[in-house]
């Protein structure tokens, strides 16, 4: 099935790229279903210097089952100003992704939307995104956000009542207990989860503390929003994300299969190239892990300066967003105050209490293994003053020659020199910390000391829209070779920032069994005490476990997720700290 859809893209993308005509999005929705997003909070209310937890889940709406169509998901958090407080990019895994975020001092008093989407639920009429209220409270500042030129005259108000809101919410096929209803400080709480679903997804398990604080006219969340027509469709990302552009001449030259390569430069850099479709666009698919932010796209082509490049941005920001003016009443002074002291102390021990991320596999570079035969890490060998020695006197693979004004590389293919080559006029890839050189003279003068090792690719190879007579790869120590070190500038040649993957973490939950002694001397004053955004709960019986900390009060424990069928389930039960 993916198969096909994918052909159906790569007809798309020849006509247009990742934005799309009535036309082409027409023939692709015919095999491609339309998806939803749906978001889940941690708290829709919090303070300056806690965190906010969110998930999304990916459902197709014709069938309410999970959505395997999008790897990628994006949420972002509007102020009702329109100013972007974060905007996380994340990667989606069996329907689903996860993410936090800290909110800083920075942060007025105010009404926030955080929304999800993807770049193929942005063409959905409704349900083009899901949305969640949040109130941000900061005492530290008292600007608020009520004066935003776009906010309603409605109201909602922060209030403290005189009972907590305690609704249990049951369910016939998921339900959990816990071994007590009444903990003492930092003391072991067990919660055995029974599912009796034989296809109930990655959960979410979240354990907070409750208050009788409460929101007065609250807004619904909701996930279908305002109805709109899209001026511009947009292509699901299948394979990974879509990194889009065009290229016109300025010479009435012409656009149709020109090279256009990506480099995403670093210690596990990432080369790609591309050819432009007859309008002269072209477009990326990133599907391997990055951890630089700092992308180089250039026009790999001999007459290079007769092209304009232009790269399209990808921002999505909702129109018909409403915001209310966000009112506090007195009585809820004490609480915040108290808040403001908890969460002042966790952070003062926050370099203790760090979450763990989960260490990303990085692709090795595309020509591994080929290039481990002849690789030449320089430390081995005598230093040479320049890279001219250096290959005439250790690098035996490959050498440098003269070309009038600049210099020329040569990979030398000993083992097939008589063998007729198909392709004539090619020259070797030359990349330093994955970045395009298109002037030799711009390594051939560069730093030798600088050079960490360089990697030789004997024989013709193909990658991308060319083809090239070997590879050289230069690998510098500090893997900060930049734009700055090449001498082509000029409109064919653009350096973007692209935001990097958000990483996945497992939250910090202390162990008071383990590192007593350690721990004792360290105040806890957390009132998130669990956050586990991809619980596995299979059939039967599923035990986990949490200590309490010194805040004491009113803990509830929300247990949700997805049934295959899309059908979302969720319980909950309370339990006290004294």
């Amino acid at each position: 099935m993916k198969k096909k859809i994918t052909i159906l893209l790569i007809i798309c993308v020849n006509s247009l790229f990742s934005q799309i005509n009535t036309q082409e999005f027409d023939l692709l929705k015919t095999q491609i279903p339309e998806e939803s997003v749906q978001l889940l909070v941690n708290s829709n209310t919090l303070l300056v210097g806690e965190f906010l937890y969110y998930k999304s889940y990916h459902i197709i709406p014709e069938n309410s089952s999970l959505s395997d169509i999008s790897l990628l998901n994006y949420v972002v958090l509007l102020s009702s100003d329109n100013h972007v407080v974060f905007n996380h990019k994340l990667h989606v895994k069996n329907s689903i992704s996860s993410g936090e975020f800290f909110i800083p001092s920075t942060v007025k008093t105010g009404h926030y939307k955080l929304i999800s989407y993807t770049n193929w639920s942005k063409n959905n009429i409704e349900n083009s995104f899901s949305e969640q209220d949040i109130f941000v409270i900061n005492p530290y500042n008292t600007e608020t956000t009520n004066n935003a030129t776009n906010i309603s005259e409605k109201k909602v108000e922060i209030i403290k009542t005189k009972t907590l809101n305690k609704n249990v919410i049951t369910d016939t096929y998921l339900g959990f207990k816990s071994n007590k209803t009444s903990y003492t400080s930092r003391e072991k709480v067990i919660i055995t989860v029974t599912n009796k679903y034989s296809n109930l997804k990655s959960s979410s398990i979240s354990v907070r503390k409750i208050d009788s604080v409460n929101i007065i006219n609250n807004i619904k969340n909701k996930e279908v929003t305002t109805t709109y027509k899209p001026n511009t469709y947009y292509l699901p990302e299948l394979r990974g994300e879509l990194l889009t552009g065009k290229i016109t001449s300025n010479n009435n030259a012409s656009v149709k299969n020109k090279s256009i390569s990506l480099s995403i430069t670093g210690k596990n850099f990432i080369f790609k190239n591309v050819s432009t479709n007859n309008s002269g666009l072209f477009f990326f698919t990133l599907n391997e892990k990055y951890s630089n932010t700092i992308a180089i796209v250039q026009v790999q082509e001999p007459n290079a300066e007769d092209y304009i490049l232009e790269i399209n941005t990808q921002e999505f920001l909702p129109k018909h967003l409403e915001f209310k003016k966000l009112l506090l009443n007195e009585n809820i002074k004490d609480w915040v105050k108290r808040q403001s002291i908890n969460n002042q102390i966790e952070n003062a021990y926050y370099n203790i209490k760090t979450d763990s991320i989960i260490s990303r596999n990085y692709n090795k570079p595309f020509f591994y293994p080929l290039a481990t035969t002849y690789t030449y890490k320089l430390e081995d060998y005598t230093r040479f003053k320049t890279i001219q020695e250096t290959f005439v006197e250790i690098i035996l693979a490959a050498s440098i020659k003269p070309d009038g004004d600049d210099y020329k590389f040569v990979v030398n293919d000993y083992l097939n020199s008589e063998i007729v080559i198909p392709f004539f006029n090619t020259e070797p890839l030359v990349l330093v910390d994955g970045l395009l050189i298109t002037n030799n003279s711009d390594i051939v003068n560069y730093r030798s000391n600088d050079i960490d090792k360089i990697a030789v690719v004997i024989g013709q190879y193909m990658y991308g829209s060319k083809v090239y007579d070997g590879i050289i790869s230069f690998k510098t120590k500090n893997n900060d070779f930049s734009l700055n070190d090449i001498s082509p500038k000029g409109d064919y040649i653009k350096q973007i920032t692209i935001e990097k993957l958000e990483n996945k973490k497992l939250y910090y939950s202390p162990n008071y069994e383990q590192n007593t002694s350690l721990l004792e001397r360290i105040p806890d004053y957390r009132n998130q005490l669990l956050w586990l955004p991809n619980a596995s709960l299979n059939k039967g019986e599923n035990t986990y476990n949490f200590f309490t900390s010194d805040n004491l009060g009113t803990y509830e424990i929300t247990i949700q997720g997805y049934t295959e069928s899309g059908n979302l389930v969720k319980v909950n039960s309370f339990f006290t700290v004294n």
